[in-house]
């Protein structure tokens, strides 16, 4: 009887440790493994930098410096959400083209949430127009502000960014992965 108490006490241990709820509720952990930022040569100074740095094993900060030559008094943004498949990445959402210099207003609810992890994660983060310079130092994504609805996995992000006439200004790729308790896939 005593082999089957410890027994059972070990496969107990088992189930709670592979289980896949914290604390009895599901969780999710966000990872940021690249932060990357390509301009055009006549937009930016060459002293720009972008770049993710991870703090501890769950808590990741992203830094980044960029100077325009001429302030963009126009800017507008679209950016993609890819979740990766194996070995490729396939797109499961597009944002249409919005103006920028209006993401206070826009009543789009993914723009909303974008606007919300910007505002929130660095009081520099979020830059109103004309813009100068973006500058920002060991900014947290806030978590509570990234939808449940995601399923586990790779994702990269990929933002654009466009001037008044439609010139291409910098092009901003997020990979990053998403361990949850959600089990689900895309597709």
């Amino acid at each position: 009887m005593e082999n089957f108490v410890s027994f059972f006490s070990i496969l107990l241990l088992l189930h709670l440790c592979s289980s896949n709820e914290y604390d009895g509720k599901p969780y999710q952990i966000f990872e940021l493994k690249k932060f990357q930022c390509d301009f055009p040569e006549n937009y930016v100074y060459p002293n720009n930098s972008c770049f993710v740095k991870p703090v501890n094993r769950t808590t990741y900060t992203l830094n980044m410096y960029v100077k325009f030559i001429k302030p963009i008094m126009k800017a507008f943004q679209l950016f993609t959400l890819e979740y990766r498949y194996s070995v490729m990445y396939r797109e499961v959402f597009r944002s249409p083209k919005f103006e920028y210099c209006s993401i206070k207003n826009n009543s789009n609810p993914a723009i909303k949430s974008l606007f919300e992890v910007l505002r929130y994660a660095s009081s520099s983060m979020f830059v109103e127009c004309p813009i100068q310079i973006i500058e920002y130092k060991n900014a947290i994504i806030p978590l509570n502000y990234m939808p449940e609805i995601f399923p586990r996995g790779d994702y990269r992000m990929k933002v654009f960014h466009f001037d008044g006439s439609d010139n291409w200004t910098m092009n901003v790729t997020i990979i990053s992965a998403l361990r949850s308790s959600d089990h689900s896939r895309f597709g």
